[in-house]
């Protein structure tokens, strides 16, 4: 079975560029042109997936991919204003397609924060695309779903 892809439903950010909209991000299918910025360390992206899902990985497309090394943290929650760390991770700076972080287990939230940490050029975070995953088999679900928090170990 492949993997279930969740539609975003709302997203904010902490600010933006004036040139580019988070609301591009929503529905989009295939990377294009779109992207969205913001500018300063602790700037946020905050996605909404409508209701709380087992989510057993991310895919994120940073703009600039290929040659910048973006450092973030993945913070998840059922309240956007009461989201808890799962991970920070940091970009390959060797693609501008998606590049996926998966979690040790599922873990139920409604709310996916991408928190800026800044990359190897500046304090800017551009993403192009976001994908949140459900879990790959309908049988991992059948044990315990993890809580936020729960992520298991983390990548710095």
């Amino acid at each position: 079975m492949g993997k279930t892809i969740y539609d975003i439903k709302e997203a904010i950010e902490s600010s933006h560029d004036k040139d580019d909209d988070i609301k591009g991000l929503i529905g989009q299918k295939e990377l294009g042109d779109k992207k969205f910025s913001v500018n300063g360390k602790e700037e946020y992206a905050v996605f909404d997936l409508g209701e709380s899902k087992p989510i057993a990985a991310l895919a994120i497309a940073w703009f600039d991919g290929q040659i910048r090394r973006q450092q973030f943290e993945i913070q998840l929650g059922n309240d956007p204003e009461n989201t808890r760390r799962v991970t920070a991770s940091v970009s390959s700076g060797t693609t501008d397609d998606y590049e996926e972080i998966s979690f040790e287990r599922p873990i139920n939230a409604q709310f996916i924060k991408l928190l800026n940490l800044g990359n190897n050029f500046n304090d800017f975070m551009s993403i192009r695309g976001i994908q949140a995953y459900g879990p790959d088999e309908p049988d991992e679900l059948k044990g315990e779903v993890g809580q936020v928090g729960e992520a298991g170990p983390e990548r710095v």
